[in-house]
């Protein structure tokens, strides 16, 4: 399952993975990032953060390819992105394939053991703080702790 947070005046999404991996959820987490590249407030970067659970499923070769297909779509100049993951292995993949295949001058791909070395990483490439990144990481956490289904706040003060 996948619950995602977006504020659009941030250009935030913020989603926390746990559980089976949905086509549902899938398709919902890239319904979102489309959104959150759209709509992306001129002059500033598009961040996401994907904060994996330990117990999460991990995708097959079609979900894998879903989300690479709505990252290399995006249309914002720059788009960070910072994948979480307790899993040394999963970041040490991640940082081969982003090797491999790197992402160019549109995307700025990161991998992290902790949510608080994602967002210093995040704040650190847009030179500012980003309260609103942990505000967010906390609702998509709780709405997973709540529920079964993947949710959207349109702002972080929803």
């Amino acid at each position: 399952m996948i619950a995602y947070a977006y504020d659009r005046p941030s250009s935030l999404l913020v989603a926390f993975v746990w559980g089976p991996s949905t086509a549902a959820a899938l398709d919902e987490f890239v319904t979102a990032f489309r959104r959150l590249d759209a709509e992306s407030v001129a002059g500033r970067m598009p961040v996401t953060i994907i904060d994996v659970d330990r117990q999460a499923e991990r995708l097959n070769a079609l979900q894998r390819q879903t989300i690479s297909d709505a990252f290399t779509r995006a249309r914002s100049p720059v788009h960070l992105v910072a994948v979480v993951t307790t899993s040394s292995v999963h970041r040490g993949v991640g940082k081969v394939i982003a090797w491999l295949s790197p992402a160019g001058d549109r995307r700025r791909a990161s991998f992290h053991a902790t949510t608080d070395d994602a967002f210093r990483w995040c704040e650190g490439e847009r030179g500012t703080p980003m309260p609103t990144l942990r505000i967010l990481h906390d609702q998509v956490v709780a709405a997973a702790a709540g529920s079964s289904q993947s949710r959207i706040r349109k702002s972080a003060t929803d």
